[in-house]
């Protein structure tokens, strides 16, 4: 899995106050600093999960060979707005950069799960509004194509505070989900989302959404310990 990868720079120093007598201890830091340091690591995955780092652009990423987007939207629906309602806070919450975001791919048998930090807050009311007004919803992959029948659904079990949805697309052979997590921690928002994926590659195997639930619960007491 080719993805992008960043380095985190953190800048420690001592600083001074100018034309005072006393000094004043403590770190000056890097604006990224905080949410860099407070992602989840590799060794605090579960065993044979593969992990990696991505730069917080925004734009276009590698995964398994193929150009992603982070957030996919701007599809016709019915109700309107309903196709891309939560997707751009799945990235694009925050400000771009590094120093801003932080994010990285989690990758098991079953399931890519992206987590994003923000130096930023998410409307949480704003959210769950979408959520109940796209509970259920058709999307239009061109003009001339039927509906999509989608569902937006509530998933119980996750930390306090964090709001987690099911999002299902029902097509004629099947039907495929997603889920979502949303969260304000101590002055930093979390998104979180997975994709279905099979690769017999990858040692790890996920349970959904057990496994996104638990990813999400980590996520959320190391920056509440960061």
């Amino acid at each position: 899995m080719r993805v992008h990868r960043g380095l985190v720079a953190v800048a420690v120093s001592g600083l001074a106050l100018v034309g005072c007598t006393q000094t004043v201890a403590g770190t000056a830091t890097w604006p990224g600093a905080r949410i860099a340091q407070s992602l989840l690591t590799a060794d605090e995955l579960p065993e044979g999960t593969k992990y990696d780092r991505v730069v917080a652009d925004l734009g276009p990423m590698t995964v398994n060979s193929q150009r992603q987007q982070v957030v996919v939207g701007g599809m016709p629906s019915n109700p309107q707005g309903c196709a891309d309602g939560l997707s751009p806070r799945l990235a694009n919450a925050g400000k771009a950069g590094p120093e801003n975001t932080a994010r990285y791919i989690a990758r098991f048998n079953g399931a890519n799960i992206i987590v994003s930090l923000l130096r930023d807050t998410i409307d949480l009311t704003n959210v769950k509004d979408v959520a109940t007004r796209c509970a259920k919803y058709e999307v239009f992959f061109d003009t001339n194509s039927p509906g999509t029948p989608m569902t937006t659904e509530p998933v119980q079990g996750g930390p306090v505070g964090v709001l987690t949805y099911k999002q299902t697309m029902i097509m004629p052979k099947g039907t495929t989900s997603r889920y979502m997590s949303f969260a304000n921690v101590r002055g930093v928002a979390m998104v979180a989302t997975s994709f279905d994926l099979r690769d017999p590659s990858v040692k790890a195997t996920a349970t959904m959404p057990q496994t996104f639930l638990d990813i999400v619960g980590k996520q959320v007491d190391k920056i509440e310990r960061t």
